[in-house]
């Protein structure tokens, strides 16, 4: 991709590239650098909530791109797999991530399986929304 292609790219998809930072930064740092929730919410691991939300929101924002680009990109049921299937995988890269590389941060199977819960909510939600506005 070339010349402008590159800034039509950049302008549907920035939200996704933006926020998939935020959570490359966060998601590397140790786990102590957060704060700590009174004990009433580890009934609830609203951590979980937060991985689903993430993870999630990842999958929406690129999905959106495509939809808001338009043609054949916002067709493609493919391609949203791919998203879905990519955005999964980028969780749990980032787990063993955390369990192999950085500081302070450990492995947990309960968080990728809030990540790919997230992911598949949010395909479900797109396939809702973004999906009737098609027709």
């Amino acid at each position: 991709m070339s010349g402008p292609n590159r800034f039509v790219m950049l302008r549907y998809f920035w939200p996704a590239y933006l926020w998939g930072a935020i959570v490359s930064q966060l998601t590397d740092l140790p786990g102590n650098d957060f704060p700590t929730l009174p004990s009433f919410w580890d009934r609830f691991q609203p951590d979980k909530i937060v991985h689903m939300g993430i993870f999630g929101l990842l999958f929406v924002l690129l999905a959106a791109g495509s939809f808001y680009k338009g043609g054949q990109l916002a067709l493609s049921k493919k391609l949203l797999y791919i998203y879905a299937f990519s955005v999964i995988a980028l969780g749990g890269i980032i787990e063993l991530l955390q369990k192999w590389v950085f500081i302070g941060r450990s492995c947990d199977i309960l968080d990728f399986l809030a990540d790919a819960i997230g992911v598949i909510l949010a395909f479900v939600f797109y396939m809702l929304v973004f999906e009737s506005r098609k027709k």
